[in-house]
């Protein structure tokens, strides 16, 4: 975290930008809610076209369905499907457009911090001591300048957005299920801390292992280098088969090193996937209950719940991978 906060030290000139796109997150997350409360809306009307028309609303809940019935009006129910998918159709146009223009204004603020990083230090190894550089190696200082900086790209814009965009996510999800049922919704929660201890131990061991990566590259990148540099040497010399070796060697090494790191990554998604599968079963079926027998929640209200619960994951598991 100490070293994403030194990089967002350079995004200071383009506060501006990175407002706007936060503004317009702010608004895509908002319409993602209320796609989403529309959904379970139309699928309700659809599985129960009975349902009465609420008159007066005590609660934030019966507020937000009274809303929505004013707006696709009084209808038959086919009319009302009509306004729902017109309403949705809508909704998900603008969001989307909200959605690339933020992620267009995040990219090139990406970008452009990053070839401020690189010009900056360019510029510092350029001014250090000839004694420097005859402890360095060229292929080390290559592989900082060239891959460990488009790392710090790739890192940045995928964790930039995400951290705006997926934490507001799941607080607009936890409010509406909170709207919905508190009960239930105290239990989901339990996700959150439990998938956010393993997404970071899982990220700590995926941090160290990408640091040695990035170590054990520079030095396959030395050994090309100090052979292609030294070619007439090498036949001359007759130690091809040398190194070959050594390449071979450096080479595997990394390999073992990147492939740990995969599975490492690849382990995250299928934890949180479990972990929020548990606590979707649950909910599925001590809702069902109590929409059959003891009947304290509508239909509708409980589609609405499940189409939320199973929202809220996409965000958690993106925001796991931002840690990794």
């Amino acid at each position: 975290m100490k070293i994403f906060k030194r990089i967002l030290k350079y995004t200071k000139s383009y506060r501006l930008l990175i407002s706007i796109s936060i503004f317009f997150s702010i608004i895509y997350v908002a319409l993602n809610s209320a796609s989403i409360w529309l959904i379970g809306t139309m699928l309700g009307n659809i599985m129960n076209p009975s349902t009465k028309i609420i008159e007066n609303p005590t609660s934030i809940n019966e507020y937000l369905n009274y809303f929505i019935q004013k707006i696709i009006g009084n209808g038959t129910p086919i009319e009302q499907l009509k306004m729902l998918c017109i309403l949705l159709t809508s909704i998900f146009i603008i969001k989307n457009t909200l959605f690339y223009i933020s992620n267009t204004i995040i990219s090139y603020v990406q970008n452009k911090v990053i070839t401020e990083i690189r010009i900056k230090l360019f510029k510092h190894i350029s001014r250090l001591s000839l004694s420097f550089f005859n402890n360095t190696k060229t292929a080390e200082l290559n592989s900082i300048l060239i891959r460990d900086i488009g790392n710090m790209r790739i890192a940045f814009s995928q964790s930039l957005q995400k951290l705006i965009v997926e934490p507001m996510s799941i607080i607009s999800f936890i409010i509406l299920l909170l709207v919905i049922n508190i009960e239930f919704s105290l239990l989901v929660i339990i996700i959150i801390p439990i998938s956010g201890f393993f997404s970071y131990k899982i990220g700590q061991s995926i941090r160290r292992k990408s640091k040695r990566s990035s170590i054990q590259i520079a030095g396959v990148m030395n050994i090309i280098k100090e052979t292609l540099s030294n070619i007439k040497i090498v036949k001359i010399f007759n130690t091809e088969k040398k190194e070959i070796k050594k390449f071979k060697n450096e080479i595997n090494t990394y390999f073992n090193l990147i492939f740990r790191q995969a599975k490492l990554s690849n382990l995250l998604t299928p934890i949180n996937e479990l972990i929020g599968l548990l606590v979707g079963i649950l909910i599925i079926w001590f809702g069902g209950l109590n929409v059959l027998q003891t009947q304290s929640m509508t239909s509708e209200d409980f589609i609405k719940f499940i189409l939320l619960l199973f929202a809220m994951m996409q965000p958690i598991r993106k925001l796991a991978n931002v840690n990794a």
